[in-house]
């Protein structure tokens, strides 16, 4: 059997454009993990951080950032002004990060009405996802326990 050369030029550019997907992603890093911030006045919260890093030379937009759910689903949330993180979208560099905090109060509430809807009692927070512009999505998968 012969290989069909008709396909070479199609293979062709569908790997450079893979690689070259690859290779802008490929200094993006997300990592989750539960972290506490302090305020003067409102005492210390608990929050669920997402920190996305950029360690290559060319500057990424993240467009938003998301928890994963073990059951498949995504927790997305909207941005409270009194929280002491910006809001995305936002620009990250070599040396200027993006964090995130989700309020855990807010992510065990919701955590305890997708159990009950799915009746899966053992559905938790599996990881972190953060959508770039470029259209790429970067992820980490992590289990946190709130």
């Amino acid at each position: 059997m012969h290989f069909p050369t008709w396909l070479i030029g199609p293979l062709n550019q569908a790997g450079r454009w893979l690689y070259g997907r690859l290779e802008y992603s490929y200094g993006i890093k997300v990592e989750v993990d539960n972290g506490v911030v302090g305020h003067p006045l409102r005492g210390s919260t608990q929050y669920v951080l997402v920190t996305v890093y950029n360690s290559t030379d060319r500057p990424e937009k993240v467009e938003s950032v998301a928890l994963a759910l073990s059951s498949g689903g995504v927790l997305l949330m909207f941005h409270d002004p009194r929280s002491p993180f910006p809001a995305p979208p936002r620009v990250i560099t070599r040396t200027d990060n993006f964090v995130y905090g989700f309020p855990a109060e807010t992510i065990r509430e919701s955590l305890e009405k997708t159990r009950k809807e799915m009746n899966n009692p053992k559905v938790h927070v599996s990881g972190a996802r953060a959508s770039l512009a470029s259209g790429r999505m970067v992820w980490v998968k992590k289990r946190i326990d709130v």
